[in-house]
């Protein structure tokens, strides 16, 4: 690098800057004027931000980045504070191989898992087939049992039975169990290879210390089997804990390249400090404003400290390297510059660069801003904070790096040139000068290109593509899509009276259909566990035939978990649950259409078209269509 020649027309530097961007000198002129103040209220704002940035909080709930206002988000939260199922942690526990889950042991194992997770603070509630009601006829109607009987010393752990303690028996057990429709894909897969325990977290628990603590208690009773952790709260701690991860790994490394490039291109450690301390300051007080509005601090923000280092260090950088190459005017003899004389020197250097300098930062934080548009909080949040940080990474250029020379003033030097690489980029720069026309037409095509083919980017959403392969979420998704179908749940919240049986013909009705659909592999409702206890009451498995019926029904569900999930004590709304693998758009419109044309907001039980249908879903939905 070397003086920049001046044109002979030129304006004159003692001129006033127009559109207002003077402020930079003046900024200068108020630092050289009062070094040592300026300097104390850097350390001193410094040090109270800093206090303050310790303290703010921490966000870790994914759905922090959907827009609340947005109607499907409003109904989903409000389906999770009615049925409960809003966060749901899953467990899954593989057997040893070439066995299953019925092994005497296994059971056990999976028996102490579930007690232990029920003692963890922030669970709400726990299933799993070792706590799994199950109903047979007895004297009284209907009696409930529970589906697996544990040994007389527990399902825990250490197991102290001997049951099933024959082939057969463990055959028997696999065979009843392997029977229930709503057990099979829920908390047992079709093979019997993995069982799955679900966990519902109270409302209010953190997600990342609940994760933590899960895994603490099942591997504390787990033994040698291998357990899998998944659904919404591992996959919410684990973007946060790996973006948390990512960024102590990327904000040292970029302090030091940083370091490195400008002692390369500086030789001057004072300048170096200069350039990395204006921009650490600003974070530190950026941060420090966050906690005072108490803004979390969430997986987007976490980024903050690598995008200043990235994009504020330029300010100081270019104060600094026209200050370093400049002549003082007029000395002569080989003399050292007066402090006077030195600051004029830097006062020059401002005039030069300080209105780009400006323009630069206003810019930078006019981009970051746009993320106001945005409809996602966090976003916008993240907007702000990067804006405020580009400015005051700004202030601080013109503000902290004038106090410091004024005090300890630098010798110029020129900077390290960069070479071949510099030669080559002038010399492009000066044939893109010359055949200018060319270039923008070049430039055109390749922007209209871009455009056009911006209509051919997918957008996936499936779960397993957000995460590193190999990483616990990533082989936790993959557990789930192949032993229990996938963790992606579909919630069609229906609103009636659920004691008519004309309006469970209906909710049937949408499962049948929604279990026909390429890709969904489970659905889960209400309807399943009347008709099996309708079977065991010797009205076989279907839905009843009166309201008295349904009710009475009802009556030997009331209290148990599983019902609080699917229908509400008003017995008004009912929720279907459904499971799906790979993409979702699909099947999300093939739902909301039935829902709209062909659903009978209205039903009247069942009719010869419908039922015809649903023969037809059925054998669908069994891989073999009529």
């Amino acid at each position: 690098m070397a003086n920049l020649p001046t044109r002979p027309n030129a304006p004159s530097l003692d001129k006033d800057v127009p559109f207002g961007l003077g402020f930079p000198v003046r900024l200068v002129r108020f630092a050289q004027r009062y070094p040592r103040g300026v300097l104390a209220a850097f350390l001193v704002t410094g040090a109270l931000f800093g206090a303050l940035a310790l303290r703010v909080p921490e966000a870790e709930d994914l759905l922090d980045f959907i827009p609340p206002d947005d109607p499907d988000v409003k109904a989903f939260r409000e389906a999770g504070r009615t049925f409960g199922v809003l966060r749901v942690a899953l467990v899954g526990i593989e057997a040893r191989k070439g066995d299953d889950v019925f092994a005497p042991e296994t059971l056990a194992r999976i028996g102490a898992a579930t007690d232990a997770i029920k003692n963890v603070r922030g669970v709400d509630s726990v299933e799993s087939m070792t706590t799994l009601e199950d109903f047979v006829a007895g004297e009284a109607g209907v009696e409930t049992t529970q589906l697996i009987q544990g040994p007389p010393g527990g399902m825990g752990w250490p197991w102290k039975g001997s049951w099933p303690d024959t082939p057969e028996a463990r055959k028997a057990l696999r065979d009843k169990v392997l029977s229930r429709s709503h057990v099979v894909g829920n908390f047992v897969s079709k093979d019997g290879a993995a069982a799955l325990v679900m966990v519902y977290l109270a409302e209010g628990a953190s997600d990342r210390l609940v994760s933590h603590e899960l895994r603490k208690a099942v591997e504390g009773v787990i033994g040698d089997h291998r357990a899998i952790y998944g659904g919404a709260p591992f996959a919410a701690s684990a973007i946060y804990e790996e973006t948390q991860a990512d960024i102590r790994k990327l904000t040292p490394l970029a302090v030091l390249i940083l370091l490195g490039v400008i002692l390369f291109a500086f030789r001057d450690p004072v300048g170096v400090l200069l350039t990395i301390g204006s921009v650490a300051w600003s974070a530190v007080v950026v941060i420090g404003i966050m906690a005072l509005k108490h803004e979390p601090f969430t997986a987007a923000s976490s980024a903050l400290p690598v995008i200043l280092f990235a994009s504020g260090t330029s300010y100081a950088v270019h104060v600094l390297g026209r200050y370093y190459i400049l002549d003082v005017p007029g000395l002569t003899g080989g003399r050292k510059p007066t402090r006077a004389e030195d600051a004029e020197r830097l006062v020059t250097a401002v005039k030069i660069v300080g209105p780009p300098v400006a323009i630069a930062s206003f810019t930078t934080a006019a981009g970051f801003l746009a993320c106001l548009v945005m409809d996602i909080r966090p976003m916008r949040a993240f907007g702000v904070e990067c804006a405020a940080g580009v400015l005051t990474a700004m202030v601080a250029a013109l503000l902290m790096v004038p106090a410091v020379l004024a005090l300890w003033p630098r010798g110029r030097h020129e900077p390290a040139h960069t070479g071949r690489i510099g030669e080559m980029l002038a010399s492009l720069a000066e044939w893109s000068s010359r055949n200018r026309a060319p270039v923008l037409i070049v430039s055109a095509l390749l922007s209209i290109g871009g455009l056009l083919s911006l209509r051919n980017i997918q957008v996936r959403m499936e779960p397993r593509s957000f995460f590193r392969p190999g990483s616990d979420p990533y082989n936790a998704e993959r557990f789930l899509a192949e032993r229990f179908g996938g963790s992606q749940i579909l919630q069609v919240r229906l609103a009636g009276d659920f004691t008519d049986p004309a309006t469970l013909h209906e909710a049937k009705r949408l499962e049948q259909f929604a279990r026909s659909l390429p890709g969904v592999t489970q659905v889960q409702g209400l309807v399943e566990p009347i008709m099996l206890i309708n079977n065991v009451m010797g009205g076989e498995r279907r839905v009843p035939e009166t309201r008295q019926q349904v009710q009475t029904l009802l009556f030997f569900l009331e209290g148990r978990a599983s019902l609080k999930r699917l229908l509400n004590g008003n017995r008004d709304e009912s929720l279907v649950l459904i499971r799906t693998q790979g993409e979702t758009d699909g099947i999300i419109a093939e739902v909301e259409h039935y829902l709209a044309d062909a659903f009978n907001k209205q039903p009247g039980g069942p009719e010869r078209r419908t039922v015809a249908e649903r023969i037809r879903w059925i054998t669908r939905a069994a891989g073999d269509p009529i």
